[in-house]
């Protein structure tokens, strides 16, 4: 096709299942760019929970090399982003130097590694950075480990929300992958909407060869822009658009062919350092069907697959699962469906249907080459196998592409059912069933009808155990002692809920001290300090009793021995609100979304929490990420496409609403359509009222039976949360619903202000209200307790 683009996305439709497959490897020679100066770099330092470790080591150390590195006459700033950034050398930026490199080096060291990860709203963060320079050019470094948990999380749609950031303020992107965990696929789409190129830091790659490496790409020395033409006969191309090809890297294309064989050019073009490059390789393909070529279909379905992933549609996603599970290649949406072995599919009872060939990596693959036509003026030297288009294998190597794979007839070229038979040589057995007992009801056998049981007669009441006056009593005339009949009236039992009151100034019921509990859960611990339930019922006594500061260093401990608990780091967070610091707090709760990711709950209190603290569009960012994860829930599209709206750009809620499914689409409108929801009405029985006078932010909080802090921040609780005026200095509400029965804790703790504040705080909980007064010139006070319990009572149905 004469049009790359259009033949990259095209399907299969123009080729019978016999067409055969082409992979071709393109290792193109680069001129030397030309030197740039007065350049704006920003490095992104990717600071959420999942780089805790050697992963946020390795991507500071390489931070602090590239600060050293860069040309003195460069201007650079550093951020450290989860879901919001930290920068250093905001505004003019810094010089790049020893002294810089020093800065960085302490800047990212006393930060550790905590939050969600926004991976679209880090790189939108630097780029605001690098607007102001105007007239430079612009380059943005990311180094982490590309696991997005907020904001857009799909390839596909991070690709696009990138391109569109480029596109206002023009700059060049080189992501990298830290880690041997890290989503080269989040990564790769991060640096194609950014025109720039991915770099993988795996470990055994040195620190100096990957700042060179990283440097190399953001000076200019890649092929950006790339686009290929293949000759007559070739179509259904995979991937449907090239990334970047750094110096010294490699590209592959898969196609189709139409022809038994083909001849042309391949004709690459792209920019190297903003100006144009091309080049041509002219090529002779022949089908083969060697063994050594067998691999070529599934790479072919790989790519395809990979182009699926990144459209992230239903349809995509159907198409996706029978390539799949046809090719036996693993993708996002499958997972036994693509089994290893015979022996997984028996034990799993799954039918094997699929057209994978056969290769094992020891057969030498059947391969052309080409050299460019091109001569490439000022090219590094490099050896005669570099600089051609190639389809090659070497034996043994089965990550390397090869030219052909079968679907030629067979006598001729062999075809595609030759390929795919090669997997399933093997006859398939048939195993010995044994006969099952036949239990279908026969035609009924007439058997004669029963004789009638003959009627017991009477016992007398001597013989039913009575003796004596109890005798002659019964001995009465008959209508005397029979019972009359009782009219039954069905009844069911209710639950009602009664509320209580205590301020914390009286004399407390005993079980709301808990000192037995506190004596008992520390002797537990003491036992056994490394169990888990020892620790968290320590934890969850002293949280209930007040006892922060005892409490914290439990939490620290369960943190670092279980670094990715959902339950640690929400003890955490609970210590750290209890002391006022609500700002880090949020942070660690962003943690339990990293550390869990997909967690719809977890992002839903944090879409909430953001939205009541006056950040509605760091709120909606979560609410994308929850859409895009529940793309079938109709109200959850609706939330996040309605705040979309307000907050983000318009392009967003579009993109949400037309990848959805018809059905899904329809009622996420209707929901659209509908009553705004309120998030300031309070719901529940129970609810607490702040007012009070003196400069302060005052935050209510409920500690419920089992040791969870409940405020505007949210709680691990089935009871869903409301408040009201969530940051202000005169007044607070707070409210819950579904609350269960048990002794809550009532407290209220200053997150800003240094003067002491006294007011009243209204409790109602399941019925009964009482008004609580208090003074706070510290950072916490308890003010009182309550307890809701239930009682049962019948009722008619």
């Amino acid at each position: 096709s004469d049009a790359p683009s259009a033949a990259a996305g095209a399907s299969p439709s123009g080729f019978d299942a016999g067409a055969p497959y082409v992979a071709l490897a393109l290792h193109p020679k680069l001129p030397r760019p030309e030197h740039e100066s007065g350049r704006a770099v920003a490095i992104v330092v990717d600071t959420s929970r999942s780089m805790l470790g050697s992963s946020y080591d390795r991507a500071s150390a390489l931070a602090v090399r590239l600060a050293g590195e860069l040309d003195e006459s460069d201007r650079l700033t550093v951020l450290a982003c989860g879901v919001d950034c930290e920068v250093l050398g905001a505004g003019s930026g810094l010089a790049p130097g020893p002294a810089t490199a020093a800065r960085v080096r302490t800047f990212l060291a006393r930060i550790t590694p905590e939050d969600a990860s926004d991976v679209v709203g880090s790189v939108e963060r630097a780029l605001g950075e690098l607007r102001g320079a105007a007239g430079a050019t612009r380059r943005v470094i990311y180094l982490g480990d590309g696991a997005a948990t907020v904001g857009q999380v799909k390839p596909g749609s991070i690709e696009r929300a990138v391109g569109r950031g480029i596109s206002r303020i023009p700059a060049a992107l080189v992501a990298v992958a830290v880690g041997s965990e890290s989503d080269p696929a989040t990564l790769d789409a991060l640096a194609r909407g950014g025109d720039g190129v991915m770099l993988p830091y795996s470990p055994g790659r040195s620190l100096s060869e990957m700042a060179y490496a990283v440097l190399g790409a953001s000076y200019g020395n890649a092929l950006a822009s790339v686009s290929v033409t293949l000759p007559e006969g070739l179509g259904a191309v995979a991937p449907a658009r090239l990334s970047s090809i750094p110096a010294g890297g490699e590209a592959y294309v898969l196609a189709r062919m139409n022809n038994a064989e083909t001849t042309g050019d391949v004709v690459l073009r792209g920019r190297v350092g903003g100006k144009p490059f091309e080049q041509r390789y002219p090529i002779a393909l022949k089908a083969s069907t060697a063994s050594g070529n067998a691999f070529v279909p599934r790479l072919y379905a790989a790519a395809r697959l990979a182009d699926l992933e990144r459209e992230g549609t239903d349809a995509a996603k159907a198409e996706a699962i029978a390539l799949s599970t046809r090719f036996s290649v693993a993708s996002r949406y499958t997972s036994l469906l693509v089994l290893e072995s015979p022996a997984m599919f028996r034990a799993f009872g799954l039918e094997k249907a699929t057209s994978a060939g056969s290769f094992t990596g020891d057969e030498a693959a059947e391969s052309t080459s080409a050299e460019g036509t091109e001569q490439v003026d000022g090219a590094d030297d490099e050896p005669a196998a570099e600089g051609r288009a190639a389809a090659r294998n070497k034996p043994g190597e089965s990550s390397r592409f090869s030219s052909l794979g079968g679907g030629a007839p067979a006598g001729a070229l062999g075809g595609l059912a030759e390929t795919a038979q090669s997997t399933d040589a093997e006859p398939k057995k048939k195993s010995a069933q044994k006969a099952e007992p036949n239990f279908a009801p026969g035609p009924p056998v007439p058997t004669a009808a029963p004789a009638p049981a003959a009627k017991p007669a009477p016992l007398s009441p001597r013989a039913m155990g009575n003796t004596g006056a109890d005798v002659l009593e019964l001995e009465g005339p008959r209508d005397e002692w029979r019972e009359r009949p009782r009219r039954m009236i069905p009844m069911r039992r209710i639950w009602e809920r009664a509320g209580e009151v205590f301020p914390a100034s009286e004399k407390l019921p005993k079980n709301l001290a808990l000192d037995d509990s506190k004596a008992r859960a520390q002797a537990e611990y003491d036992d056994n300090p490394n169990r888990r339930d020892a620790l968290k019922k320590l934890f969850v006594v002293l949280l209930r009793a007040g006892l922060v500061e005892q409490a914290a260093p439990l939490a620290e401990h369960w943190a670092e021995k279980e670094p990715l608990d959902a339950e640690a780091l929400t003890a955490r967070a609970d210590v750290l609100a209890a002391r006022g610091e609500r700002a880090q707090a949020i942070r660690v709760l962003g943690s339990v979304l990293d550390a869990k990711p997909g967690d719809i709950a977890s992002a839903k209190r944090l879409a909430r929490l953001e939205r009541w603290a006056g950040r509605p569009g760091l709120g909606c960012r979560f609410s994308v990420a929850i859409a895009e994860q529940r793309s079938s829930d109709a109200a959850l599209l609706a939330d996040a496409v309605r705040c979309a709206r307000e907050t983000l750009d318009g392009a967003v809620a579009s993109e949400l609403i037309e990848s959805a499914a018809p059905a899904t689409r329809t009622a996420a409108e209707k929901l659209l359509a509908g009553p705004r929801p309120d998030d300031q009405e309070l719901r529940g029985d129970v609810r607490l009222e702040a007012h009070w006078q003196g400069d302060a932010d005052l935050d209510l909080a409920l500690v419920d039976p089992d040791g969870h802090r409940v405020s505007w921040l949210g709680a691990p609780t089935r009871g869903i949360i409301s408040a009201r005026n969530a940051t202000s200095q005169r007044e607070e509400a707070l409210a819950l619903t579904g609350a269960k029965a048990g002794d809550y804790a009532l407290e209220l703790v200053r997150s800003s202000g240094t003067a002491p504040s006294s007011g009243e705080v209204t409790v109602s909980i399941a019925g009964t209200t009482r008004r609580l007064p208090f003074t706070i010139d510290g950072p916490r006070v308890r003010i009182g307790y309550a307890r809701i319990s239930l009682h049962p009572r019948l009722v008619p149905l």
